[in-house]
């Protein structure tokens, strides 16, 4: 793989994928949170949202600027973003179903 910034965007979107679920969890769980993140900026979702993206983009950079997965193959990347988005979705998926 020639392009570091797949790699480390690849492996960016998998954590901040499964950090974002969590995220989601800690809410439902935690009044205080919600409440701090509604007045962040205006709404809990707005907030969670900023967040997410500035990890995203920061965990990418920061995992680019390392050359982790340098030679990663396209087929890798791939399964890093599915195992990512699933992963998540399973995250929620669980704790919304054993509540």
């Amino acid at each position: 793989m020639e392009n570091k910034y797949q790699s480390g965007f690849a492996l960016s979107f998998l954590i901040t994928s499964m950090a974002s679920a969590l995220l989601v969890i800690a809410k439902a769980e935690n009044a205080a949170l919600k409440d701090w993140m509604k007045g962040m900026l205006g709404h809990h979702w707005t907030t969670h949202g900023a967040i997410v993206i500035l990890m995203f983009v920061i965990l990418g950079f920061i995992f680019s600027s390392m050359n982790i997965g340098k030679e990663w193959s396209e087929k890798r990347l791939i399964t890093l973003i599915v195992a990512g988005t699933v992963l998540g979705g399973l995250i929620i998926a669980g704790f919304t179903l054993f509540e």
